[in-house]
């Protein structure tokens, strides 16, 4: 009510006067609690640690980032000493001191982390100050294991039994597999990590009354089950023929196949007990050549030989002597081609040779390296008689007259003509030639017979003779001069009837000169008797004479058999 004109009149609605300066003062408090705690926001924000704030037990409130971490590093080898993290294993107690060499601990990191924690956002910070105030603020500093700690390294040895592994060796014989056991070991990282646990907790003064020994966590494994494939790619080994090296001139010896069955491997090893050694056999494979075999036939044959004498004058003696020393010695492993060109060239003055007779044109001039075809023709002469394989031939248009057998010369020029020929044979071949001091050239091939034949007449499986040399009938042989003595070796043939006059036909044909005559003898040896005697030409130099021929009926013979390839001798199926 209010006076008005001498009268009381009512006040309208509204907020007594009292009321008013209570909000007032309501709103004054709030924002000067406002503005302090702005404030103290502001003032909680800085670098220092807060109030009743301690890391590890070491009280750190209101010091700077640098003075926690003087202070911590200070504290934290005494902490450390007196900290022992205790565990167990089997039944046995081991303790991890925190001294340990191994027990690491980053005080620079844990006074950073326990700043990030305490510095929040801008408007908590005052609430972050309030409450360590009140209740204060405790950080632990983490603790890591740099390696094993000697304790831990002691319980797995004492607590453990690790398992052993299945092993396996090789004999000549068999596959050797020792069977593994069953073992048990400690989880050493799970360990590990629960100890330096245990530690950060003990450091930091984290109720360590109330921590019980840690328990060691103990497995167990089996073995772990082999790899037949890995073992058997190691030990297979696919077989190998022993070979001459030509430029060391040793033998590599052979390898043996061998291989071994991984499922009976698997099956042997399953069935067998833990610790028990048991085997499987290895299939051992050898090979056509071993070395032994190579060793015993290296070169031990004579498969071809013949001598040429030569003429003057002394230039030609030279270049056949030093083409005949190239040609010393050289080596063919089997399948190998020869060249006569690539071996005893080139024929100029700057490699050696001089100039000598030659033939060109019907008629003798000199040219460098006069004579060569001399020991090119004897050459293939013994490569004949050896059975070796022709590349590459090629005759004089004139006969030299140096050869004893027209039809066996070969002529070479430059590298345009020249004479190869292939190792067919299964063992290496050498070569040795040479002029002796009277001017007779000579040429041997060695190499090793493999006419199976032969063995299985020394075994008595039929009654055979080797000639010394062959009739020589046909191209490129001479049809009417005679090899060298024909006389067969063989104890059987003085006891069929008519051998006398064979044999002494045989011996008169040297010395015939009549062709009529020669190719009545001819008709009259391929022909003796031919129920009984079965004549197998088979080289250039090599016959064989089969007697009793029911002793061959379980071979198979191929071709018209004055032309028999010893090859084609094949047992009947």
């Amino acid at each position: 009510m209010e006076n008005q004109d001498g009268k009381r009149v009512a006040r309208g609605p509204g907020m007594p006067r009292g009321g008013k300066i209570a909000l007032a003062v309501v709103l004054v408090l709030v924002l000067a609690l406002a503005g302090g705690y702005v404030g103290l926001c502001a003032y909680a924000g800085s670098s220092s640690f807060l109030p009743n704030t301690s890391i590890a037990g070491v009280d750190v409130s209101g010091q700077s980032r640098e003075g926690a971490a003087a202070a911590l590093e200070g504290a934290l080898p005494g902490l450390l000493a007196d900290s022992r993290a205790e565990f167990t294993c089997a039944g046995q107690s081991y303790a991890v001191n925190g001294d340990d060499p191994s027990v690491s601990v980053d005080a620079a990191a844990a006074v950073d982390a326990a700043l990030t924690d305490q510095a929040g956002s801008f408007f908590t910070r005052g609430g972050r100050y309030l409450a360590a105030v009140m209740h204060g603020n405790r950080y632990s500093v983490p603790v890591t294991l740099t390696g094993t700690p000697d304790a831990v390294t002691r319980a797995v040895e004492e607590c453990s039994d690790p398992e052993a592994q299945t092993t396996w060796e090789v004999t000549d014989t068999e596959l050797v597999l020792h069977k593994g056991v069953t073992g048990r070991t400690i989880d050493v990282a799970a360990l590990t990590d629960a100890l330096a646990e245990r530690l950060g907790h003990l450091v930091s003064n984290d109720e360590p009354a109330s921590y019980a020994p840690i328990e060691a966590q103990v497995t167990t494994a089996p073995p772990a089950a082999p790899d037949f494939d890995a073992i058997r790619s190691e030990v297979a080994a696919e077989p190998a023929d022993a070979y001459l090296d030509k430029e060391t001139r040793e033998i590599v010896p052979s390898v043996t196949g061998v291989d071994f069955d991984t499922a009976q491997a698997q099956a042997v090893l399953d069935a067998a007990g833990e610790g028990e050694t048991v085997s499987v056999p290895l299939l051992l494979t050898e090979p056509k050549l071993t070395t032994a075999k190579l060793e015993a036939n290296l070169f031990k044959d004579v498969l071809g030989s013949g001598s040429t004498t030569c003429a003057g004058p002394s230039n030609r003696w030279y270049n056949i002597d030093l083409a005949a020393k190239r040609l010393n010695g050289t080596i063919l492993l089997p399948g190998e081609t020869f060249s006569y060109n690539d071996t005893v060239g080139p024929y100029t003055l700057a490699s050696g040779y001089k100039a000598a007779g030659t033939y060109q044109n019907g008629q003798s001039v000199d040219a460098t390296a006069g004579g060569i075809c001399q020991l090119s023709s004897n050459l293939y002469w013994v490569t004949l008689k050896a059975n070796l394989e022709i590349v590459e031939r090629h005759k004089h248009q004139f006969n030299g007259g140096y050869m004893p057998v027209i039809g066996t010369d070969a002529t070479v020029w430059s590298d345009q003509l020249d004479f190869r020929f292939q190792n067919n044979t299964d063992y290496p071949i050498k070569i040795e030639s040479y002029l002796d001091k009277n001017h007779k050239l000579h040429v041997t091939i060695y190499g090793t017979e493999q006419m199976q034949w032969y063995a299985d007449y020394l075994e008595g499986k039929f009654d055979l003779t080797l000639w010394h040399s062959q009739f020589a009938f046909a191209s490129p042989h001479c049809w009417f001069t005679p090899m060298d003595s024909m006389v067969p070796q063989t104890p059987s043939l003085p006891g069929i009837e008519g051998s006398d006059e064979f044999l002494a036909t045989i011996k008169n044909l040297t010395n015939m000169v009549d062709e009529q005559e020669v190719r009545n003898t001819y008709t009259y040896l391929f022909n003796f008797d031919v129920g009984t005697v079965l004549d197998i030409p088979l080289t250039y130099q090599k016959d064989m004479i089969v007697y009793n021929t029911d002793k061959i009926s379980g071979y198979t013979f191929t071709g018209t058999p004055y032309f028999f390839d010893i090859l084609s001798l094949e047992p009947a199926e």
